[in-house]
C-alpha cells in the first residue's frame, strides 16, 4: 500500500486540527475557567477596597470621636471617685 503525498498532507491537516482541538480542551478552557474564578474573586474584593477607602475617609472623625468620648468616660470615672464608699455616701 503506497501513500501519496496528498494523503500525508490530509493526514497532517487531521493530525494538526486535533491536537489544536485538544490544546482548546484542555488548556484553554481551564484557563477560562480559572480567569473566572479570579474575576468573582476581585469583585469580591472591591466591594471590600470600596469599604475600606469610606472607612479610611472617615478616620479622622473617628479618631476624634473616640478621644471625646474618652474625655466623657474620665469626667464620669471622676464623678463617683473609688474610694467614696456606699456607707460614707450616706452619711
Amino acid at each position: 500500500m503506497k501513500v501519496t503525498k496528498q494523503q500525508v498532507n490530509v493526514l497532517i491537516m487531521v493530525l494538526g486540527v486535533i491536537i489544536i482541538a485538544l490544546t482548546y480542551f484542555y488548556g484553554v478552557q481551564k484557563l477560562n475557567e480559572k480567569t473566572e474564578i479570579l474575576e468573582s474573586e476581585n469583585r469580591q474584593l472591591r466591594g471590600e477596597i470600596d469599604t475600606l477607602q469610606q472607612l479610611q475617609l472617615k478616620q479622622n472623625s473617628y479618631i476624634a470621636d473616640t478621644e471625646m468620648m474618652k474625655g466623657l468616660c474620665e469626667v464620669i470615672v471622676e464623678m463617683f471617685p473609688s474610694y467614696v464608699l456606699t456607707e460614707d455616701e450616706l452619711m
